[in-house]
């Protein structure tokens, strides 16, 4: 999505220029089981699962649910994965007074007239925990796992409309406590969006690219 395409941008940018061919989905509802099916059915090298809201979506009821099983067929296959929760700061609702009454007593931004941000708070990413780690506990290959602490999308900075520095710290925590031991969970002093995250994970693509070749 455009709230996070600063650091992902950067990213491909940054493996486009090691060799790699990197191909983005945007995680609108087919993105997602689209790389799903690309996983499964050709050669993929590494998979980047950063953005999560199509899995929040799903657990919520939002627009751009993809369905019980998306981020599961490269984790199945062994394809090595990065996972980090960009987006996890909202929920795509409808119209805002749609979204008003179907998650009441929330912070809202309204995108366009017929799509509404409707921001998470910590027992809602504590559910995307525990749903990316029962994820993550059937790959048969390596994982590893990033997350922010300084907001997890354009929405979720000063910048933005629905900023709240309260929640990426109990989360980041809450992942690392659900997640299997062999999987690092690292926790970046930034912002989703700013380059010591986005050179985090570029890093650990290209080592995880290095031992696979």
């Amino acid at each position: 999505l455009g709230t996070t395409e600063a650091s992902v941008k950067r990213i491909r940018q940054s493996l486009e220029s090691d060799g790699c061919e990197v191909m983005v989905f945007h995680s609108s509802g087919a993105g997602g089981p689209t790389l799903d099916a690309l996983a499964q059915d050709k050669d993929v090298a590494l998979v980047l699962d950063l953005s999560q809201t199509e899995i929040l979506d799903h657990l919520f009821g939002g627009l751009a649910d993809s369905g019980p099983d998306r981020g599961r067929a490269g984790l199945a296959k062994g394809i090595p994965t990065i996972i980090a929760p960009g987006n996890a700061d909202f929920i795509i609702g409808g119209p805002l007074d749609v979204s008003e009454v179907q998650f009441p007593g929330r912070r809202y931004h309204m995108h366009n007239p017929q799509l509404t941000a409707v921001r998470t708070g910590v027992d809602d990413l504590k559910r995307l925990a525990d749903h990316l780690a029962a994820n993550v506990r059937e790959a048969k290959g390596p994982v590893r796992v990033f997350t922010p602490l300084g907001g997890f999308s354009s929405h979720d900075s000063a910048q933005g409309h629905l900023q709240d520095l309260s929640v990426p710290g109990p989360f980041a925590e809450y992942l690392a406590s659900v997640m299997p031991a062999n999987v690092p969970v690292t926790a970046i002093d930034a912002h989703f969006n700013d380059e010591a995250f986005s050179d985090a994970v570029t890093a650990a693509a290209r080592e995880m690219l290095a031992a696979k070749n």
